[in-house]
């Protein structure tokens, strides 16, 4: 990495959908001679697929560019066909399995309940009991799932490293929030940060518990739990009256779905003074971070479901209507946080671009002569006929052509946005052709690298 400029890359969650928008974008970053300049990647959820993907398979010294190169077929293959924790059959059954049982059980327990109500009878009491213990062994049995999780990432994704034995000259920094402070928790090759507790170095985490407790959806997934006690923070002491025994970890998205957090909070956490924030600040630059020159933010987050909801007054209605006001809390805070990040690239707080799934630029767009000859090269209508940003958020295989899709998209705006915001000349248009990335969602090799 040359020292001339520090470039910090967020990507975002979103399933494959995320990590097949990230690999398109690093891609462009790699043709542009970019990656070289990137000092960390910090990712959330489905973009910390991509993430521990490329930290696993660094080679000691390595370039980045290279990985990516030699990464991105494999990748876009299982993200097209096999999925990535579910292509491994035996745990894909199993993780399918537990699910079944537990939402069985649960099934059985509420119709026991409701008939063991109105029958009032000794039949009934006896198997609302059975019911009962059925249900409390299915909760214990599906709460293996996460182990079960951590062991399908191990085997499919960071084969099996630990976090400190990544050998790539980057920062992989994997955002999980931690739902005891409703703050981020980052955990890299270098170090583990809590703001609460302090930073952690020489720790022994694994790859494979990082990305799950990333990508940790609650519902579907439940939180990753670490012993404190498996850390030495140093920097901040835990809160005497309720100290905090496990760090709690879900979803990074739940808190920043972008991960660009890591990156605009840098300087605070630079900052830090008093005799506890010392030591906090002396970890953080001995582990090598600092403010980045130049932030690239990656952003798949799906876009809120523009459809009817017919039947909102039958019975059980309320779980789907209790999602989307989930989904609508969620999409109006990253609306705002995607609107402030750009008032601050405008401002140079930091010098940056945000590559967005849902960012508009078709036949109508405003754009200069050599721009809509990359437009053109997406296709006649140019990002029109691109419904990316409405592609299921998935951890199974989401098709060839979605995903070259994504790769492309991702690719094209990148460069186009790096043109128009961060001045960089616009590459060869050859290097965005539709070929490369349907060979890459085959699996083939890139002919470009």
């Amino acid at each position: 990495m040359t020292d001339s400029k520090r470039i910090g890359v967020a990507l975002s969650g979103g399933g494959h959908r995320a990590g097949a928008w990230a690999l398109g974008a690093l891609l462009y970053l790699a043709d542009a001679g970019l990656l070289d300049q990137v000092a960390s990647i910090a990712s959330v959820s489905g973009g910390s697929i991509t993430n521990g993907y490329l930290a696993a398979r660094a080679a000691p010294g390595e370039r980045l560019a290279e990985v990516v190169a030699r990464v991105a077929p494999e990748l876009g293959k299982a993200y097209a066909r096999e999925g990535t924790i579910l292509r491994h059959e035996p745990l894909a059954r199993r993780l399918r399995a537990l699910m079944l049982f537990a939402g069985t059980a649960a099934v059985a327990l509420v119709a026991t309940v409701a008939l063991g109500v109105f029958a009032q009878s000794a039949t009934m009491t006896i198997a609302l009991g059975c019911a009962a213990v059925a249900a409390v062994l299915a909760l214990c049995v599906a709460r293996t799932r996460g182990d079960v999780v951590v062991d399908a990432y191990a085997e499919t994704v960071t084969e099996g490293k630990r976090l400190r034995d990544v050998e790539s000259p980057v920062a992989h920094v994997f955002c999980a929030t931690d739902v005891q402070f409703a703050e981020h928790v980052y955990m890299s090759q270098r170090f583990v940060y809590a703001a609460r507790l302090g930073i952690a170095r020489g720790h022994e985490a694994t790859l494979a518990k990082a990305v799950a407790a990333s990508a940790a959806f609650p519902g579907p997934f439940p939180a990753q739990s670490i012993p404190v006690g498996a850390f030495s923070f140093v920097g901040t002491p835990p809160s005497a009256e309720k100290p905090r025994t496990h760090l709690v970890l879900v979803d990074g998205g739940v808190y920043d779905n972008m991960g660009e957090q890591w990156f605009v909070g840098m300087g605070d956490r630079l900052e830090r003074g008093g005799e506890a924030g010392a030591p906090l600040v002396d970890g953080l630059r001995e582990a090598g971070a600092a403010e980045v020159d130049e932030l690239w933010v990656v952003n798949a987050s799906e876009a809120f479901p523009d459809e009817p909801m017919n039947g909102a007054r039958r019975l059980l209605a309320e779980f789907p209507v209790l999602g989307r006001v989930v989904f609508a809390l969620h999409d109006n805070s990253s609306s705002l946080r995607r609107k402030w990040l750009v008032e601050q690239f405008k401002a140079n707080k930091p010098r940056g671009t945000l590559v967005h799934i849902g960012t508009k630029l078709g036949p109508k767009s405003k754009v200069s002569d050599i721009e809509r000859g990359w437009l053109d090269a997406v296709g006649p209508s140019g990002f029109a006929s691109y419904k990316n940003a409405k592609v299921r958020t998935s951890l199974d295989g989401i098709g060839q052509e979605t995903v070259a899709n994504l790769m492309h998209h991702a690719y094209v705006l990148a460069a186009i946005q790096g043109s128009r915001h961060l001045g960089y000349s616009l590459p060869a248009a050859a290097l965005a052709a539709r070929t490369r990335f349907d060979r890459l969602a085959r699996g083939e090799a890139d002919a470009t690298a």
